[in-house]
């Protein structure tokens, strides 16, 4: 057996190495596995979405509902109110600012795709026409 002078020295040098290579371990699998968590949260919400999304663009039904209860809300203002298949086009006279801002709002809620839209305003009122299809 050989003597080394600074044996017990060199124990504790390889002990320390050894703490920080199992310290630098357990960071790096830490950091490794907040980042997996972190990309399963972003999968989830995107899965959440895309349900979502399915759910209010595939029920042609529930569209339909939606734009018939649209025109009920207003059947004094939009009066030009045609639908052909899956196209409406609408002109509605004599909107106030508040009517016209709820009729926008309903309409960018329902699950369409407005292909063209024109606001007028004619001193205190407006009028509004658009054409969309689902």
């Amino acid at each position: 057996m050989m003597n080394f002078r600074y044996r017990d020295e060199m124990i504790i040098l390889i002990a320390i190495v050894f703490a920080l290579l199992a310290l630098g371990y357990k960071h790096l699998s830490h950091k490794r596995a907040e980042e997996e968590h972190n990309k399963m949260l972003q999968e989830s919400v995107m899965l959440r979405k895309t349900v979502l999304l399915r759910h209010r663009w595939g029920d042609v039904h529930h569209i339909e509902k939606g734009l018939e209860e649209i025109h009920a809300a207003f059947p004094k203002e939009c009066n030009n109110w045609h639908r052909k298949g899956r196209k409406l086009s609408a002109a509605c006279n004599g909107l106030s600012s508040t009517k016209l801002g709820t009729l926008t709002t309903r309409l960018l809620d329902t699950a369409i795709q407005i292909e063209h839209i024109k606001i007028e305003r004619h001193q205190a009122v407006y009028r509004m026409e658009f054409v969309c299809k689902w």
